[in-house]
């Protein structure tokens, strides 16, 4: 295997100059340069990545957190956007080192030492505990997702929460007075993942403001789940039309059956206590 000695004996330069050639940290003349590049092609030269990143202080590597629950909820889409991420990598010249694990402690063995020059994490939740760690390491980083609070942070997502209100006043607009949301899987939804929350808050808000009646319905991201939230949807429409004439419990804020009268239905309902507080706005004045 050749070495960077055998590079600098064919292009008839020393090792240094040779090492400055592939750094860039020095100016070397065009001619110069020239015979270090022709000398490396004719060898077969490949230059050692842990020590072009020690020199240059660079590792031309992005770290890209993905957490394995994402992919077990919506891998096709979250795989359209790594496909995107590495694209967008490979066409400024860097490569993309993928981690799934979602723990503070992954995060900061990433950054630690020289292994990626920069951070993009996926699947944010509204109060994400990785966020923290993110004013301490030396690299930058990027959101795919908004938490709660963005100061200091570049984000980037789509707008879920427009989606929802758009979603809803279309309908209201043509006419219909009862209208469901299937909503992410339950388990994004208990954890607070940004998206889920943000739609969820969207189409209640505007429901709310349209005056229709309305549902959220946790989907899992199956052919039977979605089959299921479904009917569970078409059922408690229904159950919303026939809420003035029969006697079963209620709940009060979207007039979904309910274990007790006036409890929250289910996760998804802005009366549950762990509901956030985007969410309990929409409640009537009615409810607490």
């Amino acid at each position: 295997m050749p070495t960077i000695a055998d590079v600098a004996r064919l292009a008839g330069v020393s090792v240094s100059t040779v090492s400055y050639a592939l750094s860039g940290k020095r100016p070397i003349s065009a001619a110069t340069r020239e015979r270090v590049a022709d000398a490396i092609r004719q060898l077969g030269f490949s230059p050692h990545a842990g020590a072009q990143a020690l020199a240059s202080n660079r590792t031309d590597v992005i770290g890209l957190v993905v957490p394995l629950r994402a992919l077990e909820t919506n891998s096709a889409t979250v795989m359209e956007v790594v496909t995107g991420v590495i694209t967008a990598a490979r066409s400024h010249g860097d490569d993309v080192l993928v981690i799934t694990e979602d723990d503070v402690a992954a995060v900061r063995r990433l950054a630690a030492g020289s292994r990626v020059d920069a951070l993009v994490l996926m699947d944010v939740e509204r109060h994400d505990p990785r966020l923290p760690l993110l004013e301490e390491v030396r690299q930058p980083a990027v959101l795919i997702g908004v938490p709660s609070d963005t100061h200091g942070l570049a984000c980037v997502d789509l707008d879920f929460a427009a989606a929802g209100r758009l979603a809803v006043e279309h309908l209201a607009g043509h006419g219909h007075t009862s209208v469901a949301l299937l909503g992410a899987p339950a388990a994004a939804i208990q954890r607070n993942a940004n998206y889920a929350v943000r739609i969820i808050g969207g189409f209640r808000a505007e429901a709310v403001r349209s005056g229709v009646r309305h549902t959220v319905v946790p989907c899992e991201a199956s052919y039977p789940g979605a089959a299921e939230a479904v009917a569970q949807a078409f059922d408690e429409v229904g159950a919303s039309r026939r809420s003035s004439s029969t006697t079963r419990p209620r709940c009060r804020a979207c007039s979904t059956r309910s274990p007790t009268e006036g409890s929250p239905c289910r996760v998804t309902c802005p009366c549950s206590p762990s509901a956030p507080a985007a969410w309990r706005s929409t409640l009537p004045s009615r409810c607490p």
